[in-house]
């Protein structure tokens, strides 16, 4: 059983600005819950309740406030394995395009999660997309829609080239979306895939 001072010092151990479950706090449910939610409701306490079971670590205070909870990084946390950007969202996440969407896209596999306004859940079936990250998810989402959601010009290209950054970097992994893409029901990705990954050398 966790101590109300053993979750404060869980979640002190949480870098700031991150989000986290109840479920991830070890101890009993029933415990971690009440400890968090005494702490969530204190304005002075360290973190804020984005939703039910799901929190945000605030940053060191400012005159500026403590700001507020990224929506996105909300949802994917919620919508949990395999969900990633979506349409524009997941262009601007691969860099190929300066536009900002109005609405967030999200891609998720089963029954998109509830609550949140200002974000678009689209639902995918290929259950394989578990293995995948985000970035790994938003360059399947660019694949199978493209051309579309990208800017004027953008070639097949561009998306390669942007997702091997990634790659450079340590954020995505190719093989594993090769593997995840060939069992896509969508046939475009698998045919854009083809074109620009196939033959080519990671």
């Amino acid at each position: 059983m966790a101590s109300r001072h053993g979750v404060r010092d869980w979640v002190s151990s949480r870098p700031p600005r991150s989000l986290f479950q109840s479920s991830d706090v070890p101890g009993s449910l029933g415990s971690v819950n009440t400890a968090l939610s005494r702490m969530a409701t204190d304005p002075s306490g360290p973190i804020t309740r984005v939703r039910n079971g799901l929190y945000w670590v605030k940053p060191t205070s400012s005159r500026f406030g403590f700001g507020r909870p990224d929506s996105v990084a909300a949802a994917l946390s919620i919508a949990g394995p395999g969900a990633g950007p979506s349409g524009w969202s997941a262009s601007q996440m691969l860099g190929l395009t300066t536009q900002v969407p109005a609405v967030v896209t999200i891609a998720t596999l089963g029954r998109p999660p509830k609550g949140f306004k200002d974000i678009h859940f689209v639902t995918r079936a290929n259950l394989d997309r578990r293995d995948l990250n985000p970035v790994e998810v938003a360059t399947l989402e660019v694949l199978r829609d493209f051309p579309l959601h990208t800017d004027v010009g953008t070639s097949l290209d561009d998306v390669r080239r942007h997702f091997i950054d990634f790659v450079n970097s340590g954020d995505a992994d190719p093989d594993c979306l090769i593997r995840v893409a060939r069992k896509e029901h969508h046939a475009g990705a698998r045919a854009n895939l083809d074109k620009i990954f196939a033959t080519a050398s990671m």
